[in-house]
């Protein structure tokens, strides 16, 4: 079962969030595995998609630390500059070479605007 977390973003701000993976209780090598986070506006499949983010591609928001068992959740400010929802349902999913999934993380994401333009 996928631990409950609420996750408060500061619009324009960097967040970070670190998940330690176990399974049964025990730490799990998590190397060459890969990670994917996805928020909707609620709990449903057909619900819009609101933002993604993955350990593949070029400029990667989540990181998989194979021999640590973490996922770091690495998001920048410029990220969220263009979130004009106030709140939303996510889940964090990892997936081992195999392209077996497994539900890490789930919950509610709650956005602070920004109210001062940068210079």
């Amino acid at each position: 079962m996928a631990d409950e977390r609420l996750l408060r973003f500061d619009q324009g701000s960097k967040f970070t969030y670190t998940v330690k993976v176990l399974f049964d209780g025990a730490v799990v090598n998590i190397t060459n595995w890969t990670a994917r986070m996805q928020v909707r506006g609620d709990r449903r499949l057909t619900s819009p998609v609101l933002a993604t983010f993955s350990s593949s591609g070029g400029s990667p928001r989540l990181v998989v630390l194979g021999p640590e068992a973490l996922v770091l959740i690495d998001i920048l400010g410029a990220d969220t500059l263009g979130w004009g929802w106030d709140q939303g349902q996510y889940d964090l999913t990892i997936y081992e070479p195999s392209g077996e999934p497994h539900r890490i993380l789930q919950g509610e994401i709650h956005v602070s605007h920004i109210v001062t333009a940068s210079a």
